[in-house]
C-alpha cells in the first residue's frame, strides 16, 4: 500500500464516518462502533477485515501493531516485518494516527479541520489529499 493510497483511504473512511473512533471514555481505537455503526481510526481503516481482532487495541501504537501483528504489517506496509520497513515509513504512519486521534470531532468547523491537518500531513510527505 501506498502512502498515497493509505493517505486517501484513511480521510475518506474518517470523512465518510464523521467521528473519531473512540471507546466509552474517549479513547481512540482501531475499530470502535457507536449505534451500530462501525467507526475506524487512519491506522483501523487501513487494517483488512479480515485480519482485525478485537485484541488489536490492545496495542497502542502503530510499531506495536505492525511488531505485533505481522501479516498486518504486510497488508499495510508491503513488508513482512518491521526490521525490513524502510526508515520514515512509521512516522508517516505515526502522523497518521495522530491526524485522527488529535482531531477534535466536534463544533461547525470540525470537517475543515480534518481536512487541514490531512492537508497539512499530505505537503509534510509529498503526497496530494484527493
Amino acid at each position: 500500500m501506498t502512502k498515497q493510497y493509505a493517505l486517501n483511504k484513511a480521510y475518506n473512511q474518517i470523512c465518510t464516518q464523521g467521528q473519531r473512533s473512540v471507546d466509552s471514555v474517549g479513547g481512540c481505537q482501531y475499530r470502535a462502533t457507536n449505534q451500530g455503526k462501525t467507526l475506524r481510526c487512519a491506522i483501523g481503516a487501513l487494517i483488512p477485515d479480515a485480519l482485525y481482532v478485537p485484541e488489536m487495541e490492545r496495542c497502542t501504537s502503530v510499531w506495536a501493531l505492525l511488531h505485533t501483528y505481522p501479516a498486518v504489517c504486510k497488508a499495510i506496509t508491503g513488508y513482512a516485518t518491521m526490521d525490513e520497513v524502510p526508515k520514515g515509513a512509521e512516522s508517516f504512519l505515526d502522523e497518521l494516527q495522530d491526524a485522527h486521534d488529535n482531531w477534535m470531532d466536534t463544533g461547525s468547523v470540525k470537517m475543515a479541520s480534518l481536512r487541514t491537518r490531512f492537508e497539512i500531513l499530505a505537503k509534510r510527505f509529498g503526497l496530494q489529499l484527493q
